[in-house]
């Protein structure tokens, strides 16, 4: 009873104090208005497209909010449900007008990058595939960079938008800290005792403090070839289309490089 007592009274101690801190010290909150404007604002400029605001909001933290915001857009032009999210942080931590909110924000980074680089990718990706003597499969790939920020999704605001065919693959892995994660459906003919070992050789040398995992889902045979006539039929739908996911008879899943968390 007396040890019981004792933690009841360090705790109410300790919530005190907190209390008396926390009124110390004014909390400020992100505007999610303003975010939403800065988000849209930066989207439009540096992509060149329109672009629809579905929601801000600021993210919620253990103890209150986390200190910064996502805001989820739609590309104005394209007829799937995909969503991309861009992260703001506050510019400054003024409020000189006595609003209760940040006076100003900034772009983190987003994840609309990260599908444009996917798109490139892809196809240096499919290439090594088939050099580690894989002939049939699909594949959904998804890059980003890593960056040691709470909140950060995808990739930096200042990550230039490039060409195409200024794009190499080699060259973003040398550049940036990048993580990979490709994703493969395969019929069980395709499975041998070596594949693991000759998809490591063809990524390996690429990679320095990146990080590619890979998870390959097996199928049967009939149940291989309806999903290739669905990726044939629509590939962008089949791609983002997480219904159309289904499980394998077998699963294989191995990362190269930097182990991940």
């Amino acid at each position: 009873m007396k040890k019981f007592k004792f933690i009841s009274v360090v705790a109410l101690i300790f919530m005190s104090s907190v209390f008396m801190f926390s009124g110390c010290k004014k909390t400020l909150l992100m505007d999610e208005h303003k975010c939403a404007e800065v988000a849209l604002e930066y989207m439009e400029n540096k992509y060149q497209e329109e672009f629809e605001v579905l929601d801000s909001g600021e993210v919620g933290g253990v103890f209150g909010k986390s200190g910064y915001a996502t805001v989820n857009l739609k590309n104005s032009s394209d007829d799937t449900e995909k969503v991309y999210i861009v992260v703001i942080y506050p510019n400054t931590i003024d409020d000189k007008n006595n609003d209760g909110y940040y006076d100003s924000y900034k772009v983190i980074s987003d994840t609309y990058m990260s599908e444009i680089v996917n798109q490139y990718a892809r196809k240096k990706v499919e290439k090594l595939l088939i050099e580690a003597e894989l002939e049939r499969f699909i594949t959904r790939i998804n890059i980003e960079e890593i960056a040691k920020i709470k909140g950060f999704w995808g990739f930096s605001a200042d990550f230039p938008l490039i060409e195409e065919k200024e794009f190499s693959l080699e060259q973003l892995l040398d550049n940036y800290c990048i993580d990979i994660n490709c994703s493969l459906e395969v019929p069980e003919s395709e499975i041998g005792d070596t594949l693991q070992d000759n998809i490591i050789n063809q990524f390996e040398p690429l990679i320095s403090n990146d990080t590619i995992g890979f998870k390959i889902e097996i199928y049967l045979e009939e149940v291989y070839v309806e999903r290739e006539e669905l990726y044939k039929k629509n590939e962008t739908l089949f791609r983002n289309d997480r219904k159309n996911r289904l499980q394998g008879i077998d699963r294989i899943s191995f990362n190269i490089g930097e182990e991940k968390a």
